[in-house]
């Protein structure tokens, strides 16, 4: 490290190698800091959970093979493109195959992922790590059939990692008991360890290039770790549904006594029930439409942070674009972890799902500022970076508070189904930007991801106003919810939020009773 800090000292502008080290500091001071206050949070938060064992070894029975699969998949990232031009394909070529990629996961990825609640959730992490192995190993081929087929398996792969192993999370906690409160403090831990376990990926990466000598050593890697991963799933996780019994909510003979097995009539009745769902409930079309526009705006900026930090750079060749990423996964796993802080301080004022609504629209408000910067062609670097950082740390505590809104809210017999819909108008949105990028100058892009991010908030503010509309009507009272066989929930002196109970409580005793 010391000589690649050295090396790159030489390279670069001092402004510019003074502004990544205080960006490096800062990082490494803010993670310790909050490392500390969110270990002591979570002491409590564990302490004060009554009854309840097992959620130490219950989270890193699923952290450990999340994290695995992620790491697969960031491992990949950097050196798909140069794969591609090893090959010395065009750049129409290497385009038709990005399109395809994403084109796969909005078509055959929905169906498959929402597939799980069908044939089960760790049947579908399985999938994922067959298909993404399958992919990787295409990349061996020059034939560009082949490599068209191998980003098919890619975008299918990605929809199965975004869905399938959030909901088998959330549907086993719900089988052992463990209260939703705390998955909030699982699903911050991921998207924490998610950053730092890019970082790692890009550096194994690299090291592995440096040996090997060849672009395709990482993607050979992947089919021997997943490999294992799938191993290790086998051995510790247990099949679930699209149906399942969730113990903190509803006790009852009715919910006692349904099946833990799948009980749809045919493959399509997931998908179908969760379009029903987010179409039936107002507030879950604008949950999805808030993820699917800032995830794109994200995508987005994927594909043009380099070019836009370039043509600022006093010395564009030399910019190290490793420690760029990694500075950038930094300040996106400090934000998952200042959002795990927050959750814990707020536990005793605020139930999550509340705090993670209330959250969500002003870090929609950071992304856009971070963004903003890049409309204007005389923005320095200093100034581009930073902006580029804020999106990244707002980006960072997104991602867990998305994940506690859609396990508050998603039904539990279509969860993989419905949140494999809310990426549908992301990669849409991404084959079109694709589509157009040669015609789209950097500030048309920079507009389109504020234009994205702006409808995103409009949403937000339809959110709440849902939200404070059910929170304000008339939930039974604690001997009522007695009285007719509920209980109420309480992790230490976290009650479950109104809207909640008003949202999935009442209208599925309804359904009961009709």
């Amino acid at each position: 490290l010391s000589y690649s800090f050295c090396t790159l000292l030489n390279l670069m502008e001092n402004g510019e190698w003074n502004l990544l080290w205080y960006h490096a500091g800062c990082i490494v001071s803010l993670l310790v800091f909050l490392a500390y206050k969110s270990r002591g949070g979570n002491e409590v938060t564990e302490s004060s959970v009554d009854g309840i064992e097992g959620v130490s070894s219950f989270k890193r029975r699923y952290l450990v093979p999340y994290i695995i699969a992620t790491f697969t998949d960031w491992i990949q990232g950097p050196y798909q493109f140069k794969v591609y031009l090893e090959y010395e394909l065009s750049e129409s070529d290497i385009g038709l195959l990005y399109v395809a990629g994403f084109g796969s996961s909005l078509i055959c990825g929905t169906f498959t992922a929402s597939l799980a609640d069908k044939i089960g959730r760790r049947n579908g992490c399985l999938l994922y790590c067959l298909i993404c192995s399958l992919s990787c190993l295409t990349k061996n081929s020059p034939s560009f059939h082949i490599l068209l087929l191998g980003r098919a398996f890619g975008g299918i792969a990605a929809s199965l990692l975004f869905a399938a192993f959030e909901s088998w999370c959330v549907s086993d906690a719900h089988r052992q008991g463990i209260p939703k409160t705390c998955l909030t403090a699982i699903f911050t831990t991921a998207s924490m360890l998610n950053g730092i376990i890019a970082i790692v990926a890009s550096l194994v990466g690299h090291a592995l290039v440096v040996y090997t000598g060849s672009f395709i050593a990482p993607f050979n890697l992947v089919p021997i770790v997943l490999s294992l991963n799938a191993l290790l799933i086998l051995q510790t996780w247990e099949e679930n549904y699209g149906e399942v019994v969730e113990k903190p909510d509803v006790e009852s003979p009715e919910a006692s006594s349904k099946a833990s097995g799948p009980q749809v009539d045919n493959l399509l009745s997931p998908l179908i029930e969760g379009i029903r769902s987010i179409l039936e409930e107002p507030h879950l079309s604008l949950l999805g439409l808030i993820a699917s526009l800032f995830d794109a705006s994200i995508y987005i900026f994927i594909f043009l942070w380099t070019m836009s930090l370039e043509r600022r750079s006093a010395s564009p060749k030399n910019l190290p674009h490793g420690l760029l990423f990694a500075l950038f996964m930094g300040w996106s796993t400090v934000g998952a972890l200042g959002c795990d802080v927050t959750f814990s301080s707020l536990r005793t004022n605020y139930p999550p799902a509340h705090t993670a609504a209330l959250l969500l629209g002003g870090l929609l408000w950071a992304g856009g500022i971070g963004l903003s910067p890049g409309l204007f062609p005389w923005t320095s670097f200093t100034v581009l970076f930073n902006g580029y950082c804020l999106l990244e740390l707002a980006f960072g505590a997104y991602t867990p508070c998305q994940a506690v809104l859609r396990t508050h809210l998603l039904r539990d017999s279509s969860r993989t189904a419905a949140t494999a819909l809310y990426r549908v108008p992301t990669n849409l949105s991404v084959i079109l930007v694709l589509y157009f990028t040669g015609s789209l100058s950097e500030a048309a892009e920079t507009a389109l991801c504020l234009s994205l991010i702006f409808i995103a908030i409009m949403c937000h503010y339809q959110f709440m106003k849902f939200l404070k509309k059910d929170d304000g009507e008339d939930v039974p009272s604690s001997t009522d919810q007695r009285r007719h066989g509920t209980k109420v929930d309480k992790v230490g002196s976290d009650v479950v939020p109104t809207f909640q109970l008003a949202k999935q409580r009442l209208p599925s005793s309804l359904h009961e009773t009709e």
